[in-house]
């Protein structure tokens, strides 16, 4: 028998001259040596007979290939290294064909592995496969790189057998051993803190490259299921507390003497312990449920921050149990022409939300789990489902029903749908079990799935009352049924079974008031716990709460209800947009009037003003109720536009620049005539829902950032397209680009689609004569205002000192605005080199307007990023 004591160095050229790499390595030779003389020791003093040992020095890279110590001390301290390649089932292959390593006579009872990186996957599959009947005792691995992207754990994963010890960078990342079981059972709430990382690294390394549909795996996560509820159990004294209660003040009372209240407020590190336990065993399943696990050194660690909500890991077991089969009670009621039955065709949710119609159901989503059980829940999600709509069938008399299933009719006489069965909708607990049957071979394909049966029958009462064609008595009786099995429903008080929401059971009703009203009172200004705010998660379904509640007379603060539903509602749908301009535009949405996509001065609710306040919020931090109540002034939001009154006609085209006339007479141009025909817009007491008012103002002065350059956005239309647009393109055009002025959202002027089609009904007799490429050509060379005065031979000029001299009057006459840019400071430069160079006078509108220029982006949030930026330009038409 033979003792084999193996260390092998990673002699690859990568390792030449790494001073980090041999100056650590070298230590480890030293460490190597010791732990030798310690297990020929402790095998010394064993009953058993002398023991040969042998130690084996290998230099392994692209080759492995045996060395004495000697050598492998000289590598260090020369910092040699040689080979193209880092291939670790060299050393299986070496030990493989030499000394009889492999056979029953000898056991490798130490093996040390060195490197500096890491290996490809390939390479690991190789390993593993060679490595399958290879048995190592304790492998010791240590990597060595000072950038840490470089190293991990792909090199030795293969060789992890039994105790596994693993450095990364002289640091300890695991110590275990994994031939055998770990002892759940040696865990407790006091020692959970120093064993979690036992069982990390354990886990981690001994289901590294195992299926997650491993039988091993899934025993695996049933054991930290089981932990995780007797740590649990622990921590909690289950202390009894009464929850039913119809009196506001009393529910709270009680339901801050709940344990679950209790650890998540305590004062001593209860309520810290029990988050650390779940984030660190959720998180180890997690693991073992993902489909390629990372060979990272901390591929499974624990998030230690806490006060944040994990959800449960997600489902594992697709394969529900089939529901036992209840047979129609044989009852005789005395009047069953006046009882109702609803019939209910064929909806597979679970097909539905679960498997998205895909065959191979181990590759399911496993994000559908946990939409699947959340749905179970609270059905209310599906209250608006197209499919349950669908589902309600006709309704038929309980004798007619009878009939049916005497005559083994199994498809609904009017939609010829195929059906299970109906809901008998009775005043009495006759047909309950039968009517609960029904659902879960209509909705759960005969399954037994545990599901809110309450809220379930409510949803589908919502969606019979909805059908215009069922008869009203019919949906009265289904309201009283639906509202019954309601008040009869037992549940989690927060609708939710994740760990660290409340476990506490109690009545459905005493549930959805908590969830709608009770828990907003609790927790929405607790700066350490208002995630557990349950509006958060239902504000969506919020109505239907409350209507059921308001059935059954309960005392709601309706006012402090809609205040925080339009808050988290408000929130949650910015949270969605991604832009900040976006979130701007929306809100804006609900105060201005929209004509045809286009915002336009006409402020039609102006009652909305304070919701601009919710771009103020953010839905990862508390929600103040107080927000809605602060000054918030219109003007810093929007851009204005300046309002046109020109009459049919009156703006010539040019036949020759195919753009409106510049020069007039020698006294008019462009310029003049715009002053004279546009007014702008004035919002006064923009901060005053109240009082805020809108007017329209002669201008002092023409600023063409204000202006809406139709003829010029036409044109650069047609050079985007390569194609003269259609109106909606048109349009559709124009609303891209001027819909953001910088950091603003651009208000239009009333008569802004009236002004656009009239500029492109004026176009239409151009369009029909000209070659397109001819008008691009013809636009482009006429881009500068002199170039286009004498082109249109209007105005006659002897000379270009002359036109210049005309512009520069014209510009004084109309109080031209020089442009004064709004612009990300980091963007200036290269807005400055997209200018033409010679064209600093031949723009039109917007510098958005510029060909090759592109709109600046920009964070609505009040900083000093952005720095004004002069550029003079004037501009034309």
């Amino acid at each position: 028998m033979v003792n084999y004591f193996i260390y092998a160095k990673d002699y690859s050229a990568s390792t030449e001259h790494d001073d980090h790499y041999h100056t650590n390595g070298l230590k480890t030779l030293e460490q190597f040596i010791i732990d030798v003389e310690e297990i020929k020791n402790e095998v010394a003093k064993s009953e058993d007979p002398p023991i040969e040992s042998r130690i084996i020095y290998l230099h392994w890279g692209y080759k492995c290939e045996e060395v004495d110590e000697e050598t492998t001390r000289t590598a260090y301290l020369q910092q040699q290294g040689n080979g193209p390649d880092t291939l670790p089932e060299k050393i299986i292959d070496w030990l493989k064909v030499n000394y009889d390593i492999c056979s029953k006579k000898s056991t490798i009872k130490l093996l040390y592995i060195i490197t500096d990186g890491r290996v490809y996957e390939t390479s690991v599959k190789k390993c593993f496969k060679s490595n399958k009947y290879m048995h190592y005792e304790k492998v010791v691995f240590h990597a060595f790189n000072e950038d840490r992207n470089e190293i991990d754990i792909s090199v030795a994963s293969s060789f992890f057998k039994s105790q596994c010890i693993v450095y990364c960078n002289n640091e300890l990342y695991d110590d275990t051993d994994i031939s055998e079981e770990f002892d759940y059972e040696k865990i407790n709430v006091e020692n959970f803190v120093s064993e979690k990382n036992n069982l990390r690294s354990y886990v981690k390394l001994k289901f590294l490259k195992k299926n997650k549909n491993d039988a091993r795996v899934l025993n695996e996560i049933d054991k930290l299921k089981k932990l995780r509820v007797r740590l649990f159990d622990e921590l909690s004294s289950k202390t009894k507390v009464d929850l039913a209660k119809k009196d506001r003040n009393k529910f709270i009372s009680a339901f801050v003497c709940t344990d679950w209240y209790q650890n998540l407020t305590s004062v001593d590190e209860i309520g810290n312990a029990k988050v650390d336990i779940e984030k660190a065993i959720s998180a180890t399943i997690n693991y073992l449920n993902s489909e390629n696990r990372s060979f990272k050194f901390d591929a499974l660690k624990f998030n230690r921050n806490f006060n944040t909500i994990v959800e449960e890991e997600p489902i594992v077991d697709v394969n529900f149990t089939a529901e036992q089969e209840i047979a129609f009670p044989d009852i005789i009621c005395n009047d069953e022409t006046g009882i109702p039955v609803v019939i209910l065709t064929y909806v597979d949710l679970l097909e539905k939300i679960i498997f998205h119609g895909q065959h191979e159901r181990e590759k399911i989503d496993p994000a559908s789990f946990s939409k699947f059980k959340k749905t179970m829940e609270c059905p209310l999600f599906l209250v608006n489902d197209k499919d349950i709509s669908e589902s309600i069938g006709y309704f038929y008399t309980l004798n007619v029903y009878k009939q049916f299933l005497a005559n083994n009719i199994r498809n609904e006489p009017r939609t010829r749908k195929p059906f299970c069965g109906g809901l008998v909708l009775t005043d009495t607990v006759q047909y309950d079990y039968y009517n609960d049957y029904i659902l879960s071979a209509t909705f759960f394909d005969s399954k037994k799935v545990k599901f809110n049966v309450g809220l379930f029958y409510y949803v589908l009462f919502k969606n019979c009352e909805n059908k215009e064609w069922m008869d009203r008595n019919v949906v009265e009786q289904f309201k009283k049924y639906a509202m019954r099995r309601v008040s009869e429903t037992v549940c989690k008080i927060g609708l939710s079974s994740l760990p660290l929401d409340p476990q506490e059971n109690s009545s459905l009703l005493t549930a959805l008031w908590y969830c709608v009203d009770l828990s907003s009172c609790i927790f929405k200004d607790d700066p350490e716990n208002f995630t557990h705010e349950r509006m958060r998660m239902f504000y969506g379904v919020s109505h239907c709460m409350i209507e059921i509640l308001e059935y059954f007379e309960y005392d709601l603060d309706m006012e402090s209800i809609k205040r925080r539903r339009e808050i988290i509602s408000h929130v949650m749908t910015l949270k969605r947009i991604d832009k900040d301009s976006d979130k701007v535009y929306y809100l804006l949405k609900k105060i201005f009037k929209t004509v045809d996509d286009f915002l336009v001065s006409e402020i039609e609710k102006p009652f909305n003003l304070y919701k601009l306040n919710y771009l103020k919020l953010n839905h990862k931090n508390m929600l103040n109720d107080d927000v809605i109540n602060e000054t918030v002034h219109l003007n810093d939001y929007v851009h204005l536009m300046y309002v046109e009154y020109f009459e049919d006609g009156e703006i010539e085209i040019s036949k020759k620049t195919f753009r409106p006339l510049f020069a007039i007479d020698q006294n008019k141009s462009f310029y003049t005539e715009l002053v004279r025909n546009t007014k702008k817009v004035v919002i006064s007491n923009d901060n005053n829902q109240d009082k805020i008012e809108l007017s329209f103002e002669p201008i002092d002065s023409l600023d063409f950032h204000r202006l809406l350059s139709r003829y010029n956005l036409f044109i650069n239309c047609v050079i985007d397209l390569v194609k003269y647009p259609t109106l909606p393109e048109y349009v559709g055009y124009i609303c891209r680009k001027k819909k953001f002025y910088g950091n603003l959202v651009t208000i239009f002027p009333p008569n802004v689609y009236k002004g656009i089609q009239d500029v492109y009904d004026r176009y239409q007799n151009i369009a029909t004569e000209v070659d397109i490429n001819k008008f691009i050509n013809v636009c482009k060379i006429y881009f500068g205002r002199m170039e286009r005065i004498k082109a249109e031979e209007k105005v006659m000029f002897s000379n270009d000192d002359k036109i210049k001299e005309f512009i520069s009057t014209q510009e004084g006459k109309v109080n031209l605005v020089k442009e004064k840019i709004l612009l990300p400071v980091e963007s200036t430069e290269s807005y400055v080199k997209e200018l033409p160079s010679n064209k600093s006078c031949a723009v039109e509108g917007h510098p958005s307007e510029i060909k090759n220029t592109k709109p600046r982006k920009f964070n609505y949030k009040r900083t000093n990023r952005y720095k004004y930026k002069s550029h003079y330009k004037s501009r034309v038409k």
